[in-house]
């Protein structure tokens, strides 16, 4: 979680004489309250002032969604509008990966007609991947249809026993790889996964969302009630990259994943819809231009 020095940014904006900007990725304690990393006692009390703390030494906070945005707005009983904003996620703009998707595939253990569902990145308890895992169970009955998991974290060793104890067999994990190979891997796959903990109650904002619109990979996303009304809406009815199911509902979001696996158009046209947004809005100038705006409101 990200906990900043208030005092730091406060003496740095005294000693330039600068104004300061926080892009805002976690609301931390809360989401660790929300999956039981912590509890409500003193500790966490602690953490909750020192977070506003945080949040009062910044002049801006650039927040990731317009769920993340009204749910700063709600909290803070001081709102300044000027404070808070939009800022979405920002990459370099890359041209599109030329690569052979059949080599890669059989690199790593692939049939050229295997649908692969791809989860890359951390795989620890917020991303609740055990409803992943319940997803590839179910599909069990179509052979053709593949997880593979790129990354570590500290629930690894805990679902990695679970496929080989419940013999989920259509499933892999692959330890960390350079970042050019993984780029490879996930765009020689189908659909990007993204998975949270069903019982957030502040809305995330996937980081990885901002890969798989840059491989135009679409995405199939397990979401908490509260995300799945922001990021699930951006996602599906905004820029209509993706699908998504609420967390837990493992039939409906199967539901999803047969609509993709068995509509080549429909892939097609998801992923490049996710392109199309990375290559206008997810921009550095984009994101710089966004931060100098809102400081020329005042």
């Amino acid at each position: 979680p990200f906990i900043s020095n208030h005092k730091l940014i406060n003496d740095l904006k005294e000693y330039f004489k600068c104004k300061s900007c926080l892009h805002l990725w976690d609301i931390f304690p809360q989401n660790a309250i929300d999956i039981g990393l912590l509890k409500e006692n003193l500790l966490t009390k602690f953490f909750k002032v020192q977070e506003q703390k945080m949040y009062n030494a910044f002049d801006y906070i650039g927040c990731m969604s317009q769920g993340n945005l009204e749910y700063m707005k709600n909290r803070d009983v001081k709102y300044k509008d000027s404070k808070y904003f939009i800022l979405k996620n920002w990459a370099q703009i890359k041209q599109k990966l030329e690569f052979n998707k059949d080599e890669i595939r059989q690199k790593y253990g692939y049939e050229k007609d295997d649908f692969i569902c791809i989860f890359g990145g951390n795989m620890g308890k917020p991303q609740k991947l055990e409803n992943i895992l319940e997803l590839a169970k179910k599909s069990l009955n179509n052979k053709n249809i593949k997880f593979l998991f790129v990354g570590k974290g500290t629930e690894r060793n805990l679902l990695e026993n679970r496929v080989e104890n419940e013999k989920i067999i259509n499933t892999k994990f692959l330890d960390y790889i350079p970042r050019e190979d993984y780029e490879l891997v996930t765009a020689a796959c189908d659909v990007g996964l993204v998975s949270l903990d069903e019982r957030f109650t502040v809305p995330n904002f996937p980081s990885k969302t901002t890969d798989y619109f840059k491989l135009e990979l679409p995405i199939l996303a397990s979401l908490d009630s509260c995300s799945a009304a922001d990021y699930g809406n951006f996602l599906q009815n905004e820029v209509k990259a993706g699908l998504f199911a609420l967390a837990n509902d493992t039939e409906y979001l199967y539901k999803q994943l047969l609509k993709l696996k068995d509509n080549d158009e429909l892939r097609k046209q998801l992923g490049k819809n996710g392109r199309e947004y990375y290559e206008k809005e997810l921009g550095v100038d984009k994101a710089y231009q966004t931060i100098i705006d809102q400081i020329n409101r005042d």
